[in-house]
């Protein structure tokens, strides 16, 4: 396999195993727990856990160490938790469903 593809695959399970794993449980913890709380749709879940893998991405370099797949979940946890307080406080989900259904709509 040429060098390229092996650096390649390399970043991706290194963002699997290292971002996405971390960030997805400490999401879901948190949408589990807010959905017995309250009434939530599809797409505010979808939005939070793009927001808080986003969040992890985004974090991950500037931390190393044995305490990195913790600090990962948390910051993500963290930054849907400011992100849900957007997306509550101006109506984000139903804006982004409006301006997908009037893309669609207008041929």
């Amino acid at each position: 396999m040429p060098e390229k593809y092996h650096d390649v695959i390399k970043e991706l399970t290194h963002f699997f195993f290292k971002i996405f794993i971390p960030a997805f449980i400490g999401i879901s913890v948190k949408v589990a727990i807010q959905i017995k709380r309250e009434q939530m749709n599809f797409s505010r879940v979808v939005i939070s856990f793009i927001v808080g893998i986003g969040c992890a991405y985004f974090i991950f370099p500037f931390v190393e160490g044995k305490w990195t797949p913790l600090i990962v979940g948390v910051v993500a946890m963290s930054g849907e938790k400011i992100a849900e307080f957007i997306i509550y406080k101006w109506d984000v989900d139903n804006f982004l469903k409006n301006l997908i259904s009037n893309l669609f709509t207008k041929k």
